[in-house]
């Protein structure tokens, strides 16, 4: 199946949607199915991999994709963030 793939901050993740909504029990929520990338991929009978990270900086999102290994047919969505945002990348360091 063809993929939708998604990068981008919270506003792609969906954090603050119904079913997307950190709290004390649930830290680390998957990202919406109310989403933009899964509500465009459902449309389009698409399988979607929603890679945005909430607090995610533009160098963040860049180092996502430049890291991604991309198939033939897949779409690709990218939703940058605001410019004011720290420069992390958020590496582990081995």
């Amino acid at each position: 199946m063809d993929r939708l793939i998604a990068f981008g901050c919270s506003v792609t993740y969906g954090i603050a949607l119904l079913d997307c909504k950190k709290d004390h029990f649930n830290q680390n929520p998957p990202p919406s199915k109310y989403a933009y990338p899964q509500v465009m991929a459902n449309i389009l009978n698409l399988e979607c991999h929603n890679l945005a990270v909430p607090g995610a900086s533009n160098v963040k999102i860049l180092d996502m994709i430049l890291n991604f290994q991309f198939e033939p047919n897949d779409l690709i969505i990218v939703q940058w963030t605001f410019s004011e945002r720290d420069l992390k990348i958020g590496r582990a360091h081995v």
